[in-house]
């Protein structure tokens, strides 16, 4: 896979906290980021932007990952995307 550095990368993860580390991360790494804790807004921001990549969380309120990767797929379907799949200790 070629390498994505200085590329745009979307993040969308309904955790803020998360959203702030994986943002703050790849910033600092090189790459342009735009991150979203709201599914929607994303898509909207996606319809406007060019993305490379995006990071989606499995798990959102008003749209899974699933079907956001879905959405965005069908807007560009050359778009690299990931699901983040957060495991917590019950």
């Amino acid at each position: 896979m070629p390498s994505l550095k200085g590329k745009s990368i979307l993040i969308v993860d309904d955790d803020d906290d998360l959203t702030n580390l994986y943002e703050t991360f790849l910033k600092y790494d090189g790459y342009k980021v735009d991150a979203f804790t709201d599914p929607i807004d994303a898509l909207y921001s996606f319809r406007k932007n060019t993305y490379d990549l995006a990071l989606l969380d499995l798990k959102m309120p008003k749209m899974d990952g699933i079907v956001l990767s879905q959405k965005l797929q069908n807007i560009d379907p050359t778009l690299l995307d990931l699901l983040l799949v957060q495991i917590k200790n019950v």
